[in-house]
């Protein structure tokens, strides 16, 4: 599948944007199928733990228009929300989202707590 080979492609240089592109045809998608290679890229050195948990209100570094600290995060968060609508593997999606909900970076956690609301696992 095309997909599936774009989404192998997914490093920690892969714009935001792109994944995000990427990521809601998965959500839309919705398939199963798709969940074992999203968790795959969550997984990735430079992809995920971007979260910041516990930490005071703060804006990323920079501000969050322009900040490569903002593309990261988002990036998390996308392949988090479409993973968890395909099926969370091994619980991945939402312990990511369950950080992000706790993040000091108030767009960021308000972002995870609504996609906790409004999904459930598969």
């Amino acid at each position: 599948k095309p997909l599936l080979a774009e989404l192998e492609k997914i490093d920690g240089r892969t714009s935001p944007t792109h994944v995000r592109a990427l990521t809601l045809a998965c959500e839309k998608m919705a398939d199963p199928a798709l969940a074992p290679a999203l968790a795959a890229v969550l997984a990735k050195n430079g992809i995920g733990g971007w979260a910041r948990p516990g930490n005071d209100a703060a804006t990323p570094a920079g501000g969050f228009c322009a900040s490569p600290e903002s593309g990261r995060c988002l990036r998390e968060l996308n392949l988090a929300r479409a993973l968890l609508a395909c099926g969370d593997k091994e619980g991945l999606a939402r312990r990511t989202l369950e950080a992000y909900a706790q993040d000091g970076r108030g767009v960021f956690a308000l972002n995870a707590r609504e996609i906790l609301k409004g999904q459930k696992v598969k």
